[in-house]
Formats: C-alpha cells, sequence, structure tokens
C-alpha cells in the first residue's frame, strides 16, 4: 500500500510528536537517567544520549546526525544538542556533519566517563547505586531544578524542531535522500 502524500504527513508528523514526548519524557522523570553506549550512536539514537541526564561512554562510541545527508532535519537534536553543549558546537555536528569519537564527546560534555568496553555496564551500574545511595527527595529537585531552568524554553524549541522535522519528510530531497540510502548509493539532491 502507497500512501498519498498527506496520509505521510500525518505519519511523519506523529512519528515527530511520538519522539518529541519521549525526549520529553526524559527529561521530565524524576529519577536520573544514565546511559550507557558502546558503538554508534546516530540520529535518534543519539538524541536519547542527549535526553539522558549522565553518559557513560566507551572509547568506540561515536555520536553523529546523519539527517542532512538524507535530506532531512533533526529538529529534535537541534535543541538538546544546543541544550547540553551550545549552539557552536551543534552547529558544527548538524550543519558541518561532524561524527564525534567519544573523547570529544567527553570534552565538549556529553559524555561523563570514558571506559573500556568491558566496564561500561559496570560503570554505569556502579553510578546507579552511587546515585541511589543519596536522598531520592534531593536528587529529584536537584533534576526537576537543572532541567526547569531552561525546561520550558527547550519544550517550545523541541516542538518546533518536531514540526520541521515532520515537515522535511515531505521535501523532495527527503524522498531522494531516504531512497538513496535504501539503494546504497550517493543522492542526488534536486
Amino acid at each position: 500500500d502507497t500512501l498519498t502524500d498527506e496520509q505521510a504527513l500525518t505519519k511523519w508528523f506523529e512519528d515527530s510528536q511520538g519522539l518529541l514526548k519521549l525526549f520529553e519524557q526524559m527529561l521530565q522523570l524524576p529519577k536520573p537517567i544514565v546511559a550507557a553506549v558502546d558503538g554508534a550512536a546516530l540520529g535518534a539514537g543519539f538524541g536519547l544520549v542527549l535526553a539522558s541526564d549522565l553518559v557513560v561512554a566507551t572509547q568506540r562510541a561515536t555520536f553523529s546526525v546523519p539527517s542532512p545527508r538524507l535530506g532531512l532535519v533533526s529538529g529534535l537534536l537541534a535543541p538538546l544538542l544546543s541544550f547540553r553543549v551550545g549552539a557552536s558546537l551543534a552547529s558544527q555536528i548538524l550543519l558541518g556533519g561532524d561524527e564525534l569519537a567519544a573523547p570529544e564527546g567527553k570534552v565538549a560534555g556529553f559524555v561523563h566517563h570514558l571506559v573500556a568496553p568491558e566496564h561500561v555496564w559496570v560503570r554505569a551500574s556502579n553510578w546507579i547505586d552511587t546515585i541511589a545511595s543519596g536522598a531520592a527527595e534531593s536528587i529529584q529537585l536537584t533534576k526537576r531544578v537543572l532541567n526547569e531552568m531552561v525546561g520550558e524554553q527547550l519544550s517550545t524549541w523541541l516542538a518546533s524542531g518536531a514540526a520541521a522535522t515532520a515537515t522535511s519528510l515531505t521535501t523532495e530531497a527527503a524522498s531522494e535522500g531516504l531512497k538513496a540510502f535504501v539503494e546504497k548509493r550517493p543522492p542526488k539532491f534536486p
């Protein structure tokens, strides 16, 4: 079954809204979220890392946003990147297409601990145990303060980003980019 353009737009908008809701729930969850990354975190996977509060990564972890090479817009990652690392590095990743290795992520500040692959789960688990040994109310209020400082503004940015992402999926560039990706060939953008 082939979707009409209107049906496709509706579906893509729903998908963007679903991802928006997930990121907002992660940011609003009263308990800290610790991400453990051992490999490539790209696109929405990178968004999950950025929506987490704390990040443990291995030496082989990488972070990137391939959307522009597919004719798409990463409207949800733009505000999360700006929130976590600032607009300058967000531009480097989103517009420049740079892939960051885990050590670069640590320097940028969104990777907190860099470990050998065999230690990623142990380090994340130990960190969770350390957090859990603190007063739950203190941890919850601290996370709330951290995310509420920019929370309202970030929510507005995320909503705008979700709309931009959905809109980008309706373009000729997106159609060609996704087709080229499936066919494993370079895109020929209009």
